[in-house]
């Protein structure tokens, strides 16, 4: 995907609304990550805190279906086809899923809200 069909694709994800949607963020870079950690051990982790953080939601089948969603995720991503100067974006919620590339650098988030955690950086 180009620049501006990321942004463009960001956008439509962020104005999407279900509860709970859940954003997963995290850079790929050894400097953007702590240390020493690999960037499927960093995943694990985020999804292990997500989990954490979904523990109050009493919608047990949303809940379900968010986790089956992480955990295939998780088993099938291949971080190494993936460039390392970039950053992943996971974006989660009962009625969607996708994961995207980013070409920039992002802080390490878990988000969880009514709508996709809105990213934004600026087209060199």
């Amino acid at each position: 995907m180009t620049n501006q069909e990321i942004q463009e694709r960001i956008k439509v994800l962020s104005n999407q609304s279900a509860y709970p949607s859940i954003s997963i963020l995290f850079p790929l870079s050894e400097e953007g990550r702590p240390t020493f950690n690999t960037p499927e051990h960093t995943l694990k982790v985020l999804i292990q805190e997500t989990y954490q953080r979904l523990g109050a939601i009493e919608d047990e089948q949303a809940l379900e279906t968010i986790k089956s969603k992480l955990n295939s995720i998780a088993s099938t991503m291949n971080f190494a086809e993936i460039d390392k100067s970039q950053s992943m974006g996971i974006f989660v919620s009962p009625e969607h899923e996708e994961v995207i590339s980013l070409p920039f650098q992002v802080d390490q988030n878990v988000f969880i809200g009514a709508n996709f955690q809105r990213v934004t950086y600026a087209v060199l």
